[in-house]
């Protein structure tokens, strides 16, 4: 069909719903829904969080690749950073409200779904040969789409088009797609794929698209079907996130219960979609070197570092490893940067007294758990570990107090007994010793090394008178 006869089917329609008052209700709900959604990534985590992005259901390759098809819609109302979705809306805002009113609330909701799900999907594509683990997002593959096929409507309708409306439609928005792609060819940072993506399925529903005036009760049925769409994407993404966060936790469950097989099993389908979260490789880590595979642990924990050089349980889970190795000093090079990087963290005060103690550096050690106490008075282990330091010290007195003060937070820290005990021994207060002694039997009847040391106690009173 030429483009005459074309443009001469239809001079009713196209006139009608030119001059119609049809109100961008879908544009303005888009709009209002691309805000919203920003709004609610800012506050959770950040509109620049690359881990934030994929967890709202930015397009990721390897997700992609587990079955998240859902991403191609999702992806299109998501945005990185203030001005990214202040350029995005101004776009839509001077693009969308001729083409709604020009194709009516339905069409251009196709149009706009359509192009920004091909902008997605093009951009997977692309981005398989050249890097597979480009997250991106935007609202520019639909924008693109609408610039397409309001171009497209130009060409059909040239001589049926307003000559108020002529500079929106046809040529008229070459420009502003001919600059946008030049602009994205020439920086790296922009996803200049999902912008063809965009306009060539803009294109497409240009030319099978046709002008028509639409009842309002129309335009809120096609308005309300297209917001439940992308509800239903955004839902479906919303489970798969709670998903992640529960398999995350049971591997981490699974862990600490020494339960090594099934914590791997929980972190597979996470691993195999790619994870760009520095917490799950730093917990696959730790799973290697619990079952042996030291340098697949390492490097897993390396990962995270890549991903998140800041990410400081990355860099105590890494100065654990070099403690088992011996490598002490790369063990306390880890936790200081770990104390860095998070200060206020007891444990890894605690963690670092601990090298020190081995290093033999015992003030620098001792000073490390009074830290840990400061940012915790009810640190248990820091308590302990002070006491040892004391004794070491042969400051007897004080590291007997440290160690009632542990007993007293957790009355069934064996370990802080036991040293009790000892200390009391050594300083020639049987009975104390046989009761604290006494007191770590009843709590476990089963502990060999208590019983034996009870014995000797016994035996050392009965010496001593």
């Amino acid at each position: 069909m030429s483009h005459a006869a074309v443009a001469g089917a239809q001079p009713s329609g196209l006139a009608q719903a030119l001059a119609s008052t049809h109100k961008p209700v879908l544009l303005v709900a888009i709009l209002g829904l691309n805000v919203l959604i920003f709004l609610l990534e800012v506050f959770t985590g950040g509109s620049t969080n690359t881990l934030n992005l994929i967890r709202f259901g930015a397009q990721y390759g390897p997700s992609v690749e587990a079955g998240d098809y859902w991403r191609f819609i999702t992806a299109a109302f998501l945005h990185i950073g203030f001005l990214h979705i202040l350029v995005n809306s101004l776009c839509l805002w001077e693009l969308g409200r001729p083409l709604e009113r020009l194709y009516g609330t339905a069409q251009f909701g196709f149009t706009y779904l359509i192009a920004g799900a091909a902008g997605s999907l093009f951009s997977f594509l692309a981005h398989e040969f050249i890097a597979p683990r480009t997250v991106s997002a935007g609202a520019s593959g639909a924008i693109f789409g609408v610039a397409g096929a309001m171009a497209i409507a130009g060409w059909r309708f040239e001589h049926l088009i307003p000559e108020n409306f002529g500079k929106v439609f046809g040529i008229g928005v070459g420009p502003f797609i001919a600059l946008n792609l030049y602009y994205g060819f020439t920086h790296p940072r922009i996803d200049n794929f999902a912008h063809l993506g965009g306009v060539t399925a803009g294109v497409f529903c240009g030319l099978i698209l046709k002008p028509q005036e639409e009842k309002p009760r129309d335009t809120r049925l096609a308005a309300g079907g297209f917001l439940l769409l992308v509800l239903i994407a955004f839902g479906i993404q919303y489970r798969a996130a709670h998903n992640y966060d529960r398999a995350l936790r049971t591997a981490a469950e699974m862990l600490d219960a020494g339960k090594l097989p099934e914590a791997e099993l929980a972190l597979a389908d996470i691993l195999k979609r790619g994870a760009l979260d520095p917490s799950v490789h730093t917990l696959a880590g730790l799973i290697n070197v619990r079952r042996g595979r030291v340098s697949e642990g390492i490097g897993e924990i390396r990962e995270a570092l890549r991903i998140a050089p800041g990410y400081a349980p990355a860099r105590r889970a890494l100065g654990g490893i070099f403690i088992l190795q011996g490598n002490y000093a790369a063990a306390a090079s880890q936790y200081r940067e770990a104390i860095r990087l998070d200060p206020t963290n007891a444990v890894t005060h605690l963690s670092l007294a601990e090298v020190l103690r081995l290093q033999e550096k015992y003030d620098e050690a001792a000073e490390e758990f009074r830290t840990a106490l400061r940012l915790d008075t009810r640190f248990a282990a820091a308590h302990y570990g002070l006491g040892v330091i004391l004794v070491l010290q042969q400051k007897a007195d004080a590291a007997g107090e440290e160690f009632r003060a542990a007993l007293k937070i957790n009355p069934q820290f064996t370990a802080a007994r036991h040293a009790l005990a000892i200390l009391l021994l050594k300083q020639g207060r049987y009975d104390e010793a046989i009761s604290e002694l006494k007191e770590a039997l009843r709590l476990n009847p089963q502990d060999e090394w208590t019983q034996k040391a009870l014995a000797a106690a016994a035996e050392m009173k009965s010496k001593a008178q």
